[in-house]
């Protein structure tokens, strides 16, 4: 079993651990302290056999003026990646990169909030990172927080995006990184810690998204190929259970 423990004094923390009977756990190999690349609170999962991947992220808002008075600049996001050897406890690689929005992109209000779910590819050369993505109502008034004084905007509804996002990075280098968009979906691909993209019999890589406007999840393929998305692909659940009743 592993764990990597999740904010409180020990987060970031990874162990493994031989599970020796109800409630009898003996620890295996290092414990690692991936905080130091990706902080407290960290998501992973195993990515492939032998290999975990975490990530986190973080953004900063540019603006111009004093607050209320402000100007709205863009929003940097920041992410960083550490690959875990499960069968010996270590760190393999680690890197931290500015996701590259274009300038257009940052300038009307993108960002990612939370990144997750990274599964490497049936080729081993490439890790794709699941990304939920939000774009700043730059109508809206500025917000500061009372407590720690930063200025920030509210986000637009779910789903007022240009498409559905991942990170995609070279492995195991974790060079090269580049954001592909789906045009048949616009919702989060970062799966809260549940495993949603997984590689199927034809080498494909079959992504889930959150809940769309009718209420049911989206399947997209990033093709194996390529290493971006089939925009040709999509496995609409809403449809196929509507199909289901007749």
């Amino acid at each position: 079993m592993y764990d990597i423990q999740y904010t409180g004094a020990d987060g970031g923390v990874f162990q493994k651990f031989k599970v020796n009977g109800e409630g009898k756990y003996t620890r295996e190999g290092n414990e690692v302290n991936t905080a130091i690349i990706l902080g407290t609170s960290p998501r992973w999962v195993k990515s492939a056999e032998g290999v975990g991947v975490g990530v986190s992220i973080t953004t900063e808002t540019a603006f111009t003026g004093t607050f209320p008075a402000v100007t709205f600049g863009s929003i940097k996001s920041t992410a960083a990646v550490a690959s875990l050897n499960l069968d010996n406890p270590s760190i393999m690689n680690t890197t931290s990169f500015i996701v590259p929005f274009t300038p257009e992109q940052l300038a009307t209000g993108y960002s990612i909030r939370r990144i997750d779910v990274p599964i490497i590819n049936q080729a081993k050369n490439k890790v794709y990172i699941g990304c939920n993505i939000t774009k700043a109502n730059l109508n809206a008034a500025a917000i500061q927080n009372a407590t720690t004084g930063v200025v920030s905007w509210p986000n637009l509804a779910v789903g007022n995006v240009d498409g559905t996002v991942t990170i995609v990075l070279d492995y195991p280098t974790f060079k090269n990184p580049k954001l592909i968009w789906s045009t048949q979906s616009k919702y989060g691909n970062h799966g809260y810690s549940t495993m949603i993209q997984h590689i199927g019999d034809d080498g494909h890589v079959y992504q889930a998204t959150g809940s769309n406007t009718t209420g049911y999840q989206h399947i997209l393929r990033v093709d194996k190929n390529t290493d971006d998305y089939d925009n040709t692909y999509l496995f609409d659940l809403s449809k196929v259970l509507m199909d289901c009743r007749y």
